[in-house]
């Protein structure tokens, strides 16, 4: 803008109304926005990747309005109503402003008290959202790996925290409890991944050929390649499929 336009532009201000003014004084001092609005932000952002209703899958949907910011659609085939967050882990969960606070400690690993207190919510409430936000990414999975497949198995320690009656005697803190290793109680599971991005992870009754071989063959493609680390039970599978 040259300075003719500048003067001009100066010289019309006193016609702005008190909202206009407002909304001159938030362009010329843009703010980042609340937590809560950023929240809402990003689910409408996610709505238009939305494509069929996920009541009926139906194909033909439509805007409905929004509740609290968040956009709603109606779906014509069905009559029922959704949004965004629908089906969701976020669907119904209120405190929208610790949303993305609480995320970030996750990514961060922060214990449950720590993350409550840095998302400024009471740890039950952490608990609550952390158990919640870790069950649909657990229960999604993929069916088929293929080109190059990576694989291996991990193991952790059964937990017997919370029950009142146990298969052994307890232990206590520190002692032999440090240097067990493996034992009976470890607990194998299986973690595969391709280079697309596709995974593939089950708990294991057992580390065996046998276990091992029945789940391969039904994730791996055909002419995939296997890669692990030294453990011959793979190799072998590998050569018999």
């Amino acid at each position: 803008m040259d300075a003719k336009s500048f003067r001009t532009w100066l010289g019309q201000l006193e016609q702005l109304t008190p909202a206009q003014r407002r909304r001159a004084r938030q362009a010329l001092n843009p703010q980042t926005p609340p937590p809560a609005e950023q929240a809402v932000a990003l689910a409408n952002d996610r709505a238009h990747v939305l494509h069929a209703c996920p009541h009926c899958l139906g194909g033909h949907i439509q805007r409905w309005g929004r509740v609290r910011g968040v956009q709603r659609y109606r779906c014509c085939q069905c009559a029922k109503t959704f949004n965004a967050l629908t089906g969701s882990a976020l669907a119904h969960l209120k405190r929208r402003d610790a949303w993305l606070g609480y995320a970030k400690t996750m990514l961060e690993g922060l214990s449950v008290r720590a993350a409550a207190r840095a998302a400024g919510v009471d740890r039950t409430t952490a608990f609550r959202w952390r158990h919640r936000l870790l069950q649909h990414p657990a229960q999604e999975r993929d069916t088929e790996l293929s080109t190059i497949v990576e694989a291996d198995e991990t193991y952790f320690l059964e937990s017997f925290k919370g029950q009142r009656q146990l298969t052994r005697p307890a232990r206590h803190r520190g002692g032999h409890a440090a240097k067990r290793g493996l034992s009976a109680e470890q607990i194998p599971v299986l973690v595969m991944q391709d280079r697309q991005g596709h995974h593939f992870e089950a708990v294991l009754p057992k580390a065996d050929k046998a276990t091992l071989g029945n789940l391969l063959l039904q994730v791996l493609a055909p002419q995939s390649v296997l890669c692990s680390d030294g453990a011959g039970v793979y190799r072998e599978l590998a050569r018999d499929l």
